[in-house]
């Protein structure tokens, strides 16, 4: 399961780092959306990976989750998903019909997850993940931060493919 995560300042995205790395995450990237707060992020990339080294370590995990140099979101999409027969799916606080739960094929362990910025996403972003074959979904009615949406469904499809509960 790979989290493509909006980048966050401080340490809410190590925080993430940790968590996503001890509940099973394999691959994290984090992603600039237009409404992305701005910083560095790019000169934390080493930072980022001692990080989930430490978490690994901790959680005596024998694998080491990948972290991603940051991306544009644009750049994800433009380049499409490495997972022909995965799912791509995007949380998107406007979606009211399909939910995660609804969407998830218990048979495929390939799931991409994209999260957006606080502040959620533009209408020309959330058209461009559409146009690229994300699906959007919802998690619920309650609208959650961004790194709190990201390990939510991080837990909820890590756990629908038996590696949790």
């Amino acid at each position: 399961m790979r989290l493509y995560q909006s980048a966050l300042r401080g340490d809410r995205f190590t925080w993430l780092l940790q968590k996503g790395t001890e509940i099973g995450i394999s691959a994290f990237t984090p992603v600039l959306f237009e409404r992305t707060q701005h910083a560095d992020y790019s000169g934390r990339l080493e930072r980022y990976r001692s990080v989930v080294q430490e978490a690994a370590e901790q959680c005596e995990r024998c694998r080491l989750p990948i972290v991603e140099p940051v991306s544009q979101f644009s750049t994800i999409t433009q380049a499409g998903g490495d997972h022909r027969d995965g799912q791509r799916l995007l949380l998107d606080e406007r979606e009211r019909s399909k939910s995660l739960r609804d969407v998830l094929k218990p048979d495929n362990s390939n799931v991409d997850i994209f999260v957006g910025p606080e502040g959620g996403l533009t209408e020309g972003e959330r058209s461009e993940a559409i146009a690229a074959g994300l699906t959007p979904v919802t998690l619920g009615s309650r609208v959650l931060r961004s790194e709190t949406a990201g390990l939510v469904a991080a837990t909820l499809v890590l756990g629908s493919h038996g590696d949790l509960g």
